[in-house]
């Protein structure tokens, strides 16, 4: 497992956090973007996450489907390795790096 400051964590990205009601979800890197899922690490550690709803129009409008690089918020499945992302960063100074 990681830390969220190891993955590329950093006051971007907390600002924007700051700004966002995340209710339970929690901070995480994409590390690959497939089709229809993404692996993600989070801190607890890595998750298939599934990207849904409003939030999956919203970003396939607007090409902004997250990629690898990418911070999301995760919202983890109870007793499961999987998890659904309720939301996606902006482009930030190192979102993509």
């Amino acid at each position: 497992m990681f830390s969220l400051e190891e993955l590329g964590w950093g006051p971007f990205f907390q600002q924007q956090l700051n700004r966002t009601d995340v209710g339970g979800a929690s901070p995480a890197r994409v590390s690959e973007a497939m089709k229809g899922a993404y692996h993600v690490s989070t801190e607890a550690g890595p998750l298939t996450a599934s990207i849904r709803g409003r939030l999956l129009h919203e970003a396939a409008m607007s090409e902004g489907l997250p990629a690898a690089g990418d911070w999301v918020l995760v919202e983890r499945l109870p007793g499961e390795d999987r998890g659904v992302i309720v939301g996606c960063s902006s482009d930030g100074p190192s979102s993509r790096e």
